[in-house]
């Protein structure tokens, strides 16, 4: 201690340094890499509830960019809110029996969300999905289980007990062979559910798609 009661300059330059290594280590985790990254998926996130579908399709596709597993605290989000947003009718969870050039065909698996009861269904389904690029980005050629969405569905009897179904357009794709598959399929099935439709001409309701039965006009999802 100097006169007037001041700390002596050795002592100062030790809180300087000890003010320092606490920023130091404050500062540290924003340096990583997954630090930054989580902290971009939670900040871009927010947008995925944006009323204008461009928006949203947007922050899909930059989400999508990012790759998982960053981004899998949000990836039921961003599934969910795309299968709403293509909903065609159609939508199934099948593992893939043969994929070609052409086309894919699955076994069929009941789960909630079905909106009908089928037993023992092989699906197939042409092309890849082309309803959007955040579609595109999901779809993945190796995958073995995946979430379908499709429309233009005819029933081709194979038997007593087995049907085929074909899918005359792939909306979307989504890969679901791993551990976060029933998260998915949950924020799907809630996501369905809080969902309905309605005939612009005529006010009727409807928790599909589809046209509307009293004027055959398409039904608008409501936002």
């Amino acid at each position: 201690m100097i006169a007037g009661g001041e700390p002596r300059p050795s002592r100062k330059r030790a809180v300087v340094l000890a003010l320092v290594l606490v920023l130091v280590a404050l500062a540290a985790p924003l340096a990583s890499s997954t630090v930054r990254e989580g902290i971009e998926v939670r900040w871009l996130a927010r947008s995925l509830r944006s009323r204008d579908p461009e928006v949203r399709e947007e922050t899909r596709v930059r989400l999508l960019a990012i790759g998982r597993p960053a981004i899998d605290p949000v990836f039921p989000e961003i599934v969910a809110g795309l299968v709403v947003e293509a909903d065609s009718g159609w939508i199934f969870l099948g593992r893939v029996r043969d994929r070609t050039p052409e086309g894919t065909t699955y076994e069929h698996e009941n789960t909630a969300l079905d909106r009908e009861k089928l037993f023992r269904v092989q699906v197939s389904v042409l092309g890849e999905p082309g309803f959007s690029r955040s579609a595109r980005m999901l779809f993945r050629s190796d995958a073995r289980r995946e979430l379908v969405l499709g429309h233009g569905a005819s029933a081709h009897p194979m038997g007593r007990q087995v049907e085929i179904y074909a899918l005359q357009e792939a909306r979307v794709m989504v890969p679901l062979d791993d551990e976060l598959a029933p998260a998915v399929i949950e924020a799907v099935k809630k996501k369905l559910e809080e969902t309905s439709y309605e005939c612009p001409a005529c006010e009727v309701s409807s928790k599909t798609p589809g046209v509307c039965p009293q004027c055959d006009k398409p039904l608008k999802r409501r936002e």
